[in-house]
């Protein structure tokens, strides 16, 4: 052996290992470790300072909008929108029947009442009037007269209900439908009296708790209270002018206008949809007594002054204003702890399985965490914007006190929902999120077509007391009758009215198709509610008189 292999100065010969060998032994090495950590360091490092920059650039445009916006008088954060509350001597709200609705507190997530009988009492407070009958449970409840469809009380049904029932008070023998139902309803009587009572206190705001840790989970009983009363004051009014009492039934109706006008101002979109469901019930109160003839000239230019009140295209306005400024309470609690994302992802949920937790997230707690704030912001950005767009358009309709504009309402909602394609990351919460308000706004110029269309109807009846014959023309209307001549909300152009007789006539809006469909009456429930905008079914929103059932 050579003495320089011996000594190592000289390398063994021998083959060279293979190439996939020598990468093999080197990325088990040392050497590739340290450039491993070094790599994934890098690539942290990079991610991190790319989702700095995303998130910082998008808290800069939320806020340059929330600026821009606020300097132009918008009000974006929920406190702004919240109606002050008014003294408790002075709102009937506060009366010992309504007051349960709200005296409640919320620990460890539950709601704990401080006056169970109380809340019982008013929760159920004219429920029974419309229950299904127990020992006939296959007997339908009558429906409710619709004036929308032409469609008066039928007083006889809802008086061989109540006696077919057994459940319900009723006389020995049969007497006359109205009779028999105000005898029926007087199960709710008690409470009834106190809300008369309560008249005497001029203001009506119900103390909703604004200020609970989640904005989406602020409790709402009065919605389902205010509703179920204004259908149980309807058929209780209608009733006693049946039985000739319209100063009963102008008494009473003076509730139901007081609480509707009690969620005028609230800033929910909820609210407003039982805002406006409730004005048509109450409308179709006063079509009943128009149809009798019941009311006085003084009765009906009170319920005038009362509809003059009301504005539901400025309540949808507020409606879609106080849904942006609920959607930034939601996202401000959602950056603030990020753990509530998770916890409250269940309500927006279809579909939440017996667990509570949402369907296919295996961690809902762990869902705020995988949110950038960039992308939280960015979503909330949008969800404003789309608030915005609706505004916009809507900010074009005109004034109800003096001329409408016709609107195109396909074109103002494109715009919005324009927002929201295509679907991807930057509007996943909004799509969620953010309410179909083009459905809304349909609802809306609905309930604000018929305001007009009542007000006007009323003039007319106004006229006929003091005329003995109904105007041959609507100008004959102004000023003695009414201040000024609504227009039609859906074309900009004067509401449609025709006298076929010194006692008969028609007065009509086009409805939500546009189309002038000579006053004939909606076919369908869905019709009268402004389902079929831009179809051909008839939709006219139809003010005439017919026989009571």
């Amino acid at each position: 052996m050579s003495p320089l292999i011996q000594t190592g100065t000289v390398p063994p010969s021998g083959p060279k290992p293979s190439f996939p060998r020598r990468l093999l032994r080197w990325c088990f090495s040392w050497r590739a470790l340290r450039a491993a950590v070094f790599a994934g360091a890098a690539l942290v490092t990079l991610a991190a300072l790319g989702m700095g920059i995303w998130n910082w650039k998008a808290e800069r445009a939320w806020r340059a909008y929330r600026a821009g916006a606020e300097s132009a008088g918008e009000k974006l954060m929920l406190p702004q929108v919240i109606p002050p509350p008014i003294p408790e001597g002075g709102n009937l709200a506060m009366t010992p029947f309504l007051r349960p609705l709200f005296d409640y507190e919320t620990r460890d997530g539950n709601t704990v009442r401080k006056d169970e009988p109380g809340w019982t009492r008013v929760v159920t407070a004219g429920k029974g009037a419309f229950r299904q009958s127990t020992s006939r449970p296959g007997m339908k409840v009558p429906a409710a007269g619709n004036w929308r469809l032409g469609h008066p009380t039928d007083l006889v049904a809802w008086q061989d209900y109540y006696a077919a029932a057994k459940e319900f008070p009723t006389p020995q023998a049969p007497g006359r439908p109205g009779a028999d139902i105000i005898l029926a309803l007087g199960e709710s009587s008690d409470a009834l009296a106190e809300l008369r009572g309560a008249l005497s206190r001029p203001r009506c705001w119900f103390p909703v708790h604004y200020a609970d840790a989640n904005p989406a989970g602020i409790l709402l009983p009065h919605l389902s209270v205010i509703k179920r009363m204004h259908g149980y004051l309807a058929l209780w009014a209608t009733a006693q002018l049946s039985e000739h009492q319209p100063d009963i039934a102008a008494r009473d109706l003076e509730i139901a206008f007081r609480l509707q006008r009690g969620i005028e101002q609230e800033p929910m979109l909820i609210s407003y949809l039982v805002n406006i469901a409730s004005l048509q019930i109450y409308l179709h109160s006063l079509w009943e007594g128009c149809i009798r003839h019941e009311w006085s000239a003084d009765q009906l230019a009170r319920f005038q002054a009362q509809l003059g009140e009301t504005d539901c295209l400025e309540g949808l306005k507020r409606a879609i204003r106080g849904e942006r400024a609920f959607g930034n309470a939601i996202y401000e609690r959602w950056l603030s702890n990020r753990g509530t994302l998770g916890s409250d992802w269940a309500q927006f949920q279809d579909v939440v399985p017996n667990d509570g937790r949402p369907q296919g997230l295996a961690a809902p707690g762990l869902l705020g965490y995988l949110f950038p704030r960039g992308l939280l912001r960015e979503n909330q950005l949008l969800q404003n914007q789309y608030a915005s767009a609706m505004l916009a358009g809507l900010g074009s309709l005109g004034s109800p006190a003096g001329n409408y504009h016709r609107i195109d309402l396909e074109a103002v909602t494109a715009s919005a929902h324009g927002l929201l394609k295509p679907p991807g990351y930057r509007n996943i919460l909004v799509s969620m999120l953010a309410p179909a308000l083009d459905g809304v706004v349909s609802k809306g110029l609905l309930a604000q077509a018929s305001r007009d269309v009542a007000l006007a109807g009323i003039a007319i009846e106004r006229y006929r007391l003091a005329k003995g014959e109904y105007p041959e023309r609507l100008e004959q209307l102004t000023p003695e009758f009414l201040p000024s001549l609504p227009k039609d909300v859906y074309t900009g152009e004067p509401l449609h009215y025709r006298r076929d007789s010194k006692d008969l006539f028609m007065l009509y809006s086009v409805g939500p198709n546009g189309q002038d469909d000579h006053g004939v009456w909606p076919h369908t429930e869905q019709a009268a509610r402004g389902g079929q905008r831009g179809g051909a079914a008839p939709d006219d929103v139809v003010w005439r008189y017919v026989t009571p059932e």
